[in-house]
């Protein structure tokens, strides 16, 4: 009677089992582990985000210059006694540097009675600006990832670290260094072999190191990035590879990847230009992927492709660029 027993309870417990699994459609999995780039490496072991909740004495910022530029104390985003002054000369406050005082919680009145606040006293000599969160600071540590979570101020703290470890470095651009030429009319090369010079700050919240390094010909070049993410709100769904410095600067010479590239076609791909008898691969590596892609075959079997591109359109005949149209 037990063994019928069991034998009734296994064979019902399948049925469901079964039964459930018809709703469950198994999908193959990806097991695939995303590798960092050293670039990134190098980012996460040397430039730490440090969230809001945690600033101290230590942590240091400076004013975006945009927002001086209003010369208006009551834009400020901040609590400040300036804002009781009307319209206040901002001037003496450019290019000074605040320091974190203190961070403390407060008990307001509020819609729903009594709620509590947060605050982070800026301190540049007897100058104070407050930051004001809607939330206590365990609730400000916990979103420390959001928006609203962001002052605006320069973050300086990256600059230090960036100064003392990459300044006489060796290192290579990519397709994504947007360097601008203290020589008016000058205009970086891609994957060119350049050496950092001096780090300073761009004043701008987005990107506040500003890199600058010197190719070959000992032309200087300058470039605006950001390393940690420190008071930066960063979807990692839209990096914006312009800016962040894993993107922007590589380690190693991209070129060794590319030993049959001759040191002509190299030259063409660094100024990002493309030339008649550029492969496909070459094409990429100058100008980027195309936005679309148009092909046909033609009677004898050859195929012809056109690229297109946002100021130019590229013929390709066997794989070969064979004619280049502008746009």
């Amino acid at each position: 009677m037990k063994r019928v027993l069991f034998s009734f309870i296994l064979s019902f417990s399948s049925l469901l089992i079964n039964a459930q699994n018809d709703y469950i459609i198994e999908t193959e999995r990806n097991n695939k582990v995303v590798s960092k780039t050293k670039e990134e490496v190098f980012v996460e072991e040397n430039f730490k985000t440090i969230p809001m909740c945690q600033w101290d004495k230590s942590t240091k910022f400076m004013f975006e210059r945009n927002v001086l530029n209003k010369n208006e104390a009551n834009w400020l985003s901040f609590i400040s006694d300036l804002k009781c002054k009307g319209n206040v000369d901002l001037k003496f406050i450019a290019d000074k540097i605040f320091y974190v005082n203190r961070i403390y919680e407060k008990k307001v009145s509020c819609p729903r009675g009594r709620c509590v606040r947060t605050y982070i006293e800026f301190k540049f000599e007897n100058n104070i600006f407050t930051y004001e969160y809607l939330g206590s600071k365990e609730e400000l540590c916990a979103n420390s990832g959001n928006a609203g979570t962001k002052v605006d101020l320069v973050y300086l703290g990256d600059v230090d670290i960036a100064r003392k470890i990459l300044v006489g470095k060796t290192m290579y651009t990519t397709r994504k260094t947007n360097a601008k030429s203290l020589i008016a009319g000058r205009v970086g090369k891609q994957y060119d072999k350049v050496c950092i010079t001096r780090v300073g700050t761009s004043l701008r919240k987005e990107a506040p190191v500003r890199i600058f390094f010197k190719d070959e010909h000992s032309i200087e070049y300058y470039v605006d990035v950001y390393l940690s993410n420190t008071n930066q709100y960063i979807d990692k769904y839209l990096i914006n590879e312009y800016i962040y410095f894993p993107c922007v600067f590589s380690f190693e010479d991209i070129r060794l990847n590319y030993p049959n590239i001759s040191d002509e076609i190299w030259e063409y791909i660094k100024n990002h230009e493309v030339k008649i008898g550029m492969n496909k691969t070459e094409c990429i590596l100058s100008i980027g992927n195309p936005s679309n892609k148009n092909s046909d075959i033609s009677s004898s079997g050859i195929v012809n492709e056109q690229w297109v591109y946002n100021r130019l359109y590229v013929y390709f005949k066997d794989g070969e660029i064979d004619y280049i149209q502008n746009r």
